[in-house]
C-alpha cells in the first residue's frame, strides 16, 4: 500500500539523520579540546588583558561530560541543513510549484537568521554579559574586603547553550505564525487581535532571560516585535494581493 511505503521511506529518512547527527558527533567529540576553544574564545578575547584566562571545574568527570555536551549539541545545530534537506525530499513530489517555492524560501530564510541570530550572541551578547557580570567581581585593594570570581567551565557552558536554546524557541515563534497563518490554522486577524498579549510575553521572556540591564531587554524585545509586525505586514500585503486578483 501507498501509506507503508511512505513509511517506510519516512523511517530511511529518520536513521539517515540519526546517522548524520551520530557522525557529527564522533568527529566534533574527537576535537573536542578544539570545538571548546571556539565556544570560550569570545571570553578569550575579552580577558586578554586580564589575569581571568583560565576555567575550573569541581568534579572529575565535568570535562568528560562538557566534551560530550558541546559535540552533541554542535552536531544538532551542524545537522540542521540535512534535516532541512530530508524533510523537502520527503515533501516534494506531493507539493504544487508556488508550496515548493513558499516552503524553500520560508525554511532557507530561517535557517540564514538562525546563523545571523547566533553569530550576533557570539560575538556581542555573550561576552557583554560576561563583562556585565564579572565588574561585580571585587578585587580593589581599596575595597573594604575582596570577592574574586573562579569560572567554572560547567556554568559556563550551560550558561551558553541555555542562552542559544532560548533563542532558536523564540526564532520558532514566527516560523510556526507564518505556517498557522499560510495553511488557515489561524488568520492575522487572531495575531492582530491578540498583539498586545503577545508583546507583554516576548517583554517578559527578554526580561528573564536578558542580563539586567534596560538596554539588552529593550534590544531583544524590539528584535522581536519587529519581526512580529514585518510577518504581519507581508501577510496583509499578499492577502490584499489576492484580493485584487
Amino acid at each position: 500500500m501507498l501509506f507503508y511505503f511512505y513509511l517506510k521511506e519516512l523511517k530511511f529518512r529518520i536513521f539517515y539523520l540519526f546517522l548524520c547527527v551520530f557522525l557529527n558527533f564522533l568527529v566534533y567529540f574527537h576535537f573536542a579540546q578544539e570545538v571548546l576553544f571556539l565556544v570560550i574564545k569570545p571570553l578569550v578575547i575579552v580577558n586578554d588583558n586580564q589575569n581571568l584566562n583560565y576555567f575550573i571545574f569541581t568534579h572529575m568527570s565535568d570535562v568528560l561530560f562538557i566534551y560530550i555536551k558541546i559535540s552533541l549539541m554542535i552536531s544538532f545545530f551542524c545537522s540542521g541543513p540535512i534535516f532541512f534537506l530530508q524533510g523537502w525530499f520527503f515533501l516534494v513530489e506531493g507539493l504544487y510549484n508556488y508550496e515548493k517555492n513558499f516552503l524553500f524560501i520560508l525554511f532557507f530564510g530561517f535557517l540564514v537568521l538562525c546563523v545571523i541570530v547566533f553569530l550576533f550572541l557570539y560575538h556581542y551578547i555573550i561576552p557583554f554579559i560576561w563583562v556585565f557580570f564579572i565588574n561585580f567581581e571585587l578585587n580593589d585593594s581599596n575595597a573594604l574586603f575582596g570577592v574574586y570570581y573562579e569560572a567554572n567551565i560547567t556554568d559556563y557552558v550551560n550558561f551558553i547553550f541555555s542562552i542559544c536554546s532560548f533563542s532558536f524557541i523564540l526564532l520558532l515563534f514566527p516560523l510556526i505564525m507564518v505556517l498557522s497563518i499560510y495553511f488557515n490554522i489561524l488568520n492575522l486577524k487572531f495575531f492582530t487581535l491578540y498583539r498586545k498579549y503577545f508583546y507583554t510575553c516576548f517583554l517578559i521572556l527578554s526580561g528573564i532571560f536578558s542580563p539586567p540591564e534596560i538596554l539588552s531587554q529593550i534590544i531583544i524585545s524590539v528584535a522581536i516585535y519587529f519581526i512580529y509586525e514585518v510577518i504581519l505586514i507581508v501577510n496583509l500585503v499578499i492577502s490584499y494581493y489576492f484580493n485584487q486578483l
